[in-house]
C-alpha cells in the first residue's frame, strides 16, 4: 500500500529512477571547498536538510467525477501541512520521523477505464488518476 496523507495510491514511486524506488529522507548537506593554488579539498557540513524530489502516483477511482475531485484535492494539498507518507507499507513518520511537504503537484492524466488490476480502494473502479509530485522531506 502507498499513501500520502489522505491519498491512497495503487502505485507511488520515484520519478527519477527507472525502477521506481523509495522516497528521499533528509540527509547531511556537504559543501566542498577547493581553492586555486592550494592542494587538497575541504568539506563543510551544512546540516541535515530535505531536498526536493519527484514522485509519480497512480490511483483508481470509483468514477470519473471522483477522479476529478481527487485531482483537485491533490492540487489543494500544495503548500499545506506536512503529510505522512506510506511507501510499500512502510510509514515513514513512524519509522524515520519524517513528514513530507507537497511543493508541487500536477494531475497528468484522468482516464475512464474498463477494468483495473489494482483495486485497492474500489471493487470496480471506472477511472484512473495519474499525477506527478514534488515533495520535500522534513524531520518532524
Amino acid at each position: 500500500m502507498h499513501a500520502l496523507g489522505p491519498f491512497v495510491f495503487t502505485s507511488f514511486s520515484r520519478a527519477d529512477s527507472p525502477r521506481g524506488g523509495p522516497p528521499e529522507l533528509p540527509g547531511e548537506v556537504v559543501e566542498t571547498i577547493q581553492r586555486p593554488g592550494v592542494d587538497g579539498t575541504a568539506f563543510v557540513l551544512q546540516g541535515a536538510r530535505g531536498r526536493p524530489f519527484a514522485m509519480r502516483s497512480f490511483a483508481d477511482c470509483a468514477t470519473l467525477a471522483a477522479a476529478q475531485a481527487e485531482g483537485r484535492a491533490y492540487v489543494a494539498s500544495r503548500g499545506a501541512n506536512p503529510l505522512v507518507l506510506v511507501w510499500d507499507g512502510t510509514d515513514y513518520y513512524a519509522t524515520h520521523g519524517v513528514l513530507y511537504v507537497v511543493v508541487e503537484v500536477a494531475v497528468e492524466r484522468i482516464v475512464r477505464i474498463a477494468a483495473a488490476a489494482g483495486r485497492l480502494r474500489n471493487a470496480a473502479p471506472q477511472a484512473a488518476l495519474e499525477a506527478s509530485w514534488t515533495l520535500v522531506p522534513i524531520r518532524a
